[in-house]
């Protein structure tokens, strides 16, 4: 499908394949974000809103950081992104 489409639209794009790589990104055992405040030195925020589709949440992600950074606390319910639910 890639194929065909740079051939009609790009064809200068359809040459020889140089190289390929599989689309890789991190996660968590189960799936989900990571935001919580480090045990121990609670003014370190440790956040990973990875697991594949955290870019869709980075507004929402960043609003919760600023948030804990500034204020404290956030309006955001994150109980399910706490690091203790990992072991």
């Amino acid at each position: 499908m890639i194929r065909a489409a740079l051939a009609e639209h790009i064809p200068a794009a359809n040459g020889r394949l140089i190289a390929a790589k599989t689309c890789l990104y991190t996660t968590t055992p189960d799936g989900d974000f990571i935001v919580d405040r480090l045990p121990g030195a609670p003014n370190i925020i440790v956040a990973s809103p990875c697991s594949g589709h955290g870019f869709k949440f980075a507004p929402v992600i960043g609003k919760i950081l600023a948030d804990l950074a500034t204020i404290g606390a956030t309006t955001h319910d994150i109980a399910r992104f706490s690091l203790g639910r990992l072991g």
